[in-house]
């Protein structure tokens, strides 16, 4: 119990003394030189040398050992898996990237793990000191079961693969598994322009589509993990906005402009996507057309869910919401007409990078979780 106390006041304060420690817990200096003695002993703090407290006197300012542990955050993505390895401070120390191929996903799931243990060997670590894995994966996560459902059409065969029993087996450590887009929103919270935000959704849009909702920092799950599955709802016209809003949708709709899919047919996904926006910034009358239509099923998009969470942000992410600066304001003159009130719409500021920095910051709460119900208990 001490020791925790004592973690939690070093995480907040970056550098204390133990005099500082006794003061603000409340704790006699013996027992305060006890606790510090064992989070010492445990390799959790490092002393860094002296510093000045009120009275001036010189005293051995104590810190977090940031590399005690260590965690690895996974992307898990359509065309590529993303991998970070950051210490228990968050500092992403190692990125690399595991791209598809068609080998299965079996096979694939093989080669991701040693590449992983390639990360790791090129910091000179060892899976021992990794306590937490944590996946993100374009799909509804069960957090009772690991299990997961509405998988993005393209990863499909991978469902038997993304699961918790899985993963347990195939990494040697705990597992994370989670939703990406919530992942994204918790990176955006802490880290990005959501800081703080007392209720905000994260809206991603690329292969599918997907929300998250979160309210004084914690996640809106549902009873079932798929709250903010916001492509299940119905269009004006019945078909579910998810089928509007992909990727694909877009490649459909400029599949009726000859000449318009002349120019981007050579272009792979992300790259037609991007291709696609730039003509709309010379003002490419068809490029113009597909977006606005987009813009349209968007708009209702959002325009439900700012009916059903009335949320305070809404930042957009994702493969095609990358393109915020052209959609946003496309679909702000639909809510201002019929909405009372419109919440602010925002690009992310993390990027590509969101689901990643999510998967590591879950990871490293997790992995002090560990450190203070498990090995302090048992260290008292």
């Amino acid at each position: 119990m001490n020791e925790s106390l004592a973690i939690d006041l070093i995480l907040r304060h970056g550098k204390i003394s133990r005099a500082d420690i006794s003061r603000e817990i409340g704790l006699s200096k013996p027992t305060v030189s006890s606790v510090v003695s064992r989070l010492l002993e445990l390799n959790l703090i490092r002393e860094i040398g002296p510093g000045e407290n009120a009275q001036g006197r010189k005293a051995t300012l104590l810190q977090l050992n940031q590399n005690a542990l260590f965690v690895v955050g996974i992307d898990f993505s359509v065309k590529k898996s993303r991998v970070a390895l950051a210490n228990l401070n968050g500092d992403i120390v190692a990125q690399s990237t595991l791209g598809m191929n068609e080998s299965g996903p079996e096979s694939y799931m093989a080669r991701l793990a040693d590449h992983v243990t390639a990360v790791l060997q090129q910091y000179q670590l060892d899976w021992n000191v990794i306590h937490y894995v944590s996946f993100g994966v374009p799909a509804v996560v069960t957090p009772e079961t690991g299990t997961t459902s509405f998988m993005v059409d393209e990863l499909e065969a991978f469902k038997p693969f993304l699961s918790q029993p899985y993963l347990n087996r195939l990494f040697p450590a705990n597992v994370i598994l989670e939703n990406d887009v919530n992942l994204s929103a918790l990176a955006e919270y802490r880290y990005g322009v959501a800081r703080k935000a007392p209720i905000f959704s994260y809206l991603s849009l690329g292969a599918g589509v997907g929300s998250a909702l979160m309210s004084d920092g914690v996640l809106y799950r549902g009873s079932n993990g798929a709250a903010g599955e916001i492509g299940e709802l119905l269009s004006p016209s019945g078909v579910k906005l998810e089928q509007c809003l992909s990727a694909q949708y877009i490649k459909n709709e400029t599949a009726k402009y000859r000449e318009l899919s002349d120019k981007l047919c050579c272009y792979g996904h992300q790259k037609f996507v991007d291709e696609l926006f730039a003509l709309v910034a010379v003002e490419d009358p068809e490029a113009v057309k597909v977006i606005r239509e987009y813009g349209h099923f968007l708009a209702i998009a959002i325009q439900n869910l700012c009916v059903m969470y009335d949320p305070n942000i809404i930042v957009i992410g994702g493969s095609i919401g990358r393109h915020s600066d052209v959609l946003i304001p496309l679909v702000r003159p639909f809510l201002t007409k019929f909405l009372p009130v419109t919440p602010k719409l925002s690009g992310t500021e993390l990027g590509e990078n969101s689901v990643v920095i999510g998967a590591v910051g879950l990871a490293v709460k997790r992995s002090f979780d560990f450190i203070k119900n498990n090995l302090l208990v048992q260290e008292s």
